[in-house]
């Protein structure tokens, strides 16, 4: 229900009614007559009377008032930010490691040759074998190997 007062130090009437959204505000009316100023203060309160009823119409036929849309963005962006995530952590688990060698030591345990032909033109030398797991990269990339 809309109601007036007086500010003190103040000639103008102050309109009192409860906006759209169901606070109550404050409002000067800009009028020193009391019968004007009750005029323009139910005038505001039938307004917002209006836009309140607009809204549960809106409701209740199915339509979304405005303070939902905003909560439903914030929701669909942060859906996304999570999918983003979920994505990046699927990709980062299910992606190869950096390359394989293609040749690697030999262990203790492998069996090798005491001598080889070149021996005598070797400073160095050290045994290796192929890598399996790059064979089979390679393979799974390429489709032959040459």
């Amino acid at each position: 229900m809309a109601s007036l007062r007086k500010r003190p130090k103040s000639e103008y009437w102050v309109c009192c009614y409860t906006t759209a959204d169901g606070r109550r505000t404050q409002r000067s009316t800009g009028t020193t007559d009391k019968d004007e100023a009750m005029t323009v203060c139910r005038l505001w309160e039938s307004e917002a009377l209006m836009e309140r009823e607009a809204a549960e119409a809106a409701v209740a036929g199915g339509g979304v008032p405005d303070n939902t849309k905003g909560r439903r963005w914030i929701w669909a962006a942060a859906m996304v930010a999570v999918l983003l995530q979920l994505g990046l952590f699927w990709w980062w688990s299910n992606r190869e490691t950096g390359p394989v060698p293609l040749l690697v030591k030999m262990d203790s345990s492998e069996s090798v040759p005491e001598k080889f032909s070149e021996q005598q033109y070797a400073k160095r030398h050290r045994w290796v074998r192929i890598n399996e797991e790059a064979l089979r990269r390679l393979m799974r990339k390429s489709g032959s190997l040459r």
